[in-house]
């Protein structure tokens, strides 16, 4: 894993996270939610979770809305597949190096062959 990864990761979360501060500070001002229920609406709505028992009524947020999932659905799906991509990465050199040890112990410990009575009478 690079680190040009690792730094990637990490300015995709910080950029989620500031991304969840904005959308629960506009829910908060301009639907007058309470911040929990602002930060609810905020996340599940760029999970794509929608459960529908809270939803923009003016005009205003609607079209906040309509920007910020397009905006926000692509910066979690980029922060997950990237966290996806490191976690199998890692899970691959693991399988690896675990295969490399097999390797060793089955041809440290496999039996000697006996030479076949046709390579002793050469």
């Amino acid at each position: 894993m690079g680190d040009s990864v690792k730094i990637h990761i990490g300015v995709l979360i910080f950029t989620l996270i500031l991304f969840l501060g904005i959308g629960t500070t506009v829910y908060h001002k301009i639907e007058h939610w309470s911040l929990t229920d602002s930060f609810y609406f905020s996340a599940t709505t760029l999970t794509t979770v929608g459960y529908g028992d809270m939803y923009p009524t003016t005009k205003t947020s609607k079209i906040f809305t309509s920007f910020y999932v397009l905006i926000g659905v692509g910066i979690v799906l980029s922060t997950l597949t990237l966290m996806g991509i490191r976690y199998l990465e890692r899970k691959e050199k693991e399988l690896v190096k675990l295969n490399l040890v097999r390797a060793r112990y089955k041809a440290k410990h496999a039996p000697k062959k006996q030479p076949s009575q046709r390579q002793l009478e050469l």
